[in-house]
């Protein structure tokens, strides 16, 4: 087992350090047969991959080490070696693919033409002023002269990977298409699903595929990027917006945020924390279509409009926690208020709308929705509220166990108001008295949420980089796992976060290195 445990971490660690990302390509167009290029960045840029590898297995840093990449770009042209190309200079690997010609080339400076020669007889080789390009012929015929001229610069000085989305988009057109239609007619979740959630999830999947190939469509390209230290190692995927498009639009929209409304949760640890702004800016629209997937069925048209009109009364800043605990799951979150007025009318609208009891379907589940007459009295504010019961008679045996654990009888209560300049929703498990407490660390007159001390420099780390949201996850407390008095559980938080300010649409996820061996079951 043990031994696996090493080869995975080995596996992963070879992946990492070919799929780091660039900046901008050459400004010559890219053939439409070239699907991603890699480029494996000098070795000094690996360090901390390397680090980061040890710190999980002492020994498994090795797979980043020069020798072992120069292996594997070699292996992907079917050569054994590729010592013929000077591996202290940009080198790329080139993937290519149009249905007909399909294969793999690397380009690099030449070394030992001699050498390189030698080694890469039966393959294609072509020469430009001291680099070469190597695969076989029909790639080389395809893409060589474009590989030479465009290839020929370190694009950030480290491993990095680059997939060029409309020519993936184009040559897989026919299997996407295919790929959809099995979402529409076939089922997203197995046998432990019932009916009627298996064709909402397929609706709804259905619906999130469309707007993914809407977004890639808005997407010059995607880059990869790894980087580490010995504690903590990030991956980041970054979307290169066409310009003009809506992808455009909204990464200009966005900004940086310093996610202060933290400090306003209330005190307790989080099985999940998020704070920032977003802006739907061009994807307003987009917005209300998958609300109405979402809650298709029933009534539910009738809380569309004043909780989309809610979201327009915000600033889009936001923070919210999920807690479990033995009485289920509980959600709070918290909203800035750009237009208090406007806000007070989107939750009177909702309030009314279920002031007699609705039906709905959410994601295949019936639920009935009824608005309390009574709101919670506190600290002169009056919160208004509303119980969610499940029809448990349709549900499967699954179905029925995951609920008892996050919904306990099929039944919630959510409380919706008012705090100052804050929209407040919490949901769940012991909801008046949660309610309460987000009330008052919300003015300040109680603790509030405090992040530990390991996931401090992460969130700096977003800030320094002008990100615009977070989200912290720990899989011990979404597993509603609690440590033993005096006792400590293995680390297993991460942390990822969304930015914007290059210009670009930025995804990361960054783990820790306690996480990983927490995960890998190391000690």
């Amino acid at each position: 087992m043990r031994g696996s445990v090493v080869r995975s971490i080995g596996v992963v660690s070879v992946v990492a350090g070919l799929a780091s990302m660039a900046h901008a390509r050459p400004a010559a167009k890219v053939p439409a047969s070239v699907l991603a290029t890699v480029e494996r960045g000098p070795a000094s840029a690996r360090d901390g991959l390397i680090a980061y590898a040890n710190a999980i297995k002492p020994g498994t840093g090795i797979a980043l080490t020069d020798p072992v990449v120069s292996s594997l770009f070699a292996r992907a042209v079917g050569l054994a070696t590729i010592d013929g190309l000077d591996a202290a200079q940009p080198e790329f690997l080139v993937w290519v693919d149009d249905g007909t010609v399909r294969g793999a080339a690397v380009v690099g400076a030449i070394a030992d033409d001699a050498v390189l020669s030698k080694e890469a007889a039966g393959l294609a080789i072509a020469r430009d002023h001291g680099r070469a390009i190597v695969g076989a012929k029909p790639v080389v015929d395809q893409i060589g002269a474009w590989a030479l001229a465009a290839l020929r610069q370190p694009e950030q000085g480290r491993p990095s990977a680059t997939i060029y989305v409309g020519n993936g988009l184009a040559r897989y057109r026919a299997e996407l298409a295919t790929l959809r239609s099995k979402l529409t007619v076939g089922s997203v979740f197995g046998g432990g699903a019932s009916a009627g959630m298996q064709g909402a999830m397929a609706g709804l999947a259905s619906t999130i595929f469309d707007g993914t190939l809407a977004l890639a469509g808005d997407t010059e390209r995607v880059i990869l990027t790894f980087d580490a230290d010995p504690t903590v190692a990030g991956i980041d995927v970054a979307l290169v917006p066409r310009a003009g498009s809506k992808l455009a639009k909204f990464v200009a929209a966005q900004g940086a945020n310093d996610f202060a409304l933290i400090d306003k949760l209330p005190a307790g640890a989080g099985a999940v924390v998020a704070a920032g702004a977003f802006h739907a800016g061009p994807y307003r629209n987009a917005v209300g279509v998958a609300m109405a997937a979402l809650y298709a069925g029933g009534d539910a048209s009738v809380m569309v409009a004043p909780t989309l009109e809610l979201m327009q009364a915000t600033t889009g800043e936001f923070a919210a926690t999920t807690r479990m605990s033995a009485g289920g799951m509980q959600n709070v979150q918290l909203m800035s208020i750009a237009s208090p007025a406007a806000a007070a009318r989107a939750h009177a609208r909702l309030m009314t709308a279920i002031a007699n009891p609705i039906s709905m379907t959410v994601i295949g589940l019936k639920a009935t929705l009824h608005a309390s007459a009574q709101p919670l009295v506190y600290d002169g504010l009056a919160i208004g509220s509303f119980e969610t019961a499940i029809d448990q008679t349709t549900l499967t045996a699954v179905q029925k166990a995951a609920m008892s654990k996050t919904m306990p009888g099929g039944r919630a209560v959510t409380y919706m108001g008012l705090v100052d300049r804050l929209a407040i929703t919490v949901s769940g498990s012991d909801g008046e008295a949660a309610t309460r407490a987000v009330i008052d660390s919300a003015r300040g007159h109680a603790a509030a949420l405090v992040l530990g001390a390991d996931l401090q420099p992460l969130v700096d780390a977003a800030r320094a980089r002008r990100d615009s949201a977070i989200m912290i996850l720990d899989m011990n407390l979404m597993r509603g796992i609690a440590a033993p008095p005096g006792t400590a559980l293995p680390v297993l938080t991460m942390m990822m976060s969304a930015g914007f300010a290059d210009h670009r649409a930025h995804l990361r996820m960054t783990m820790p290195v306690a996480t990983f061996r927490s995960a890998a079951g190391l000690p």
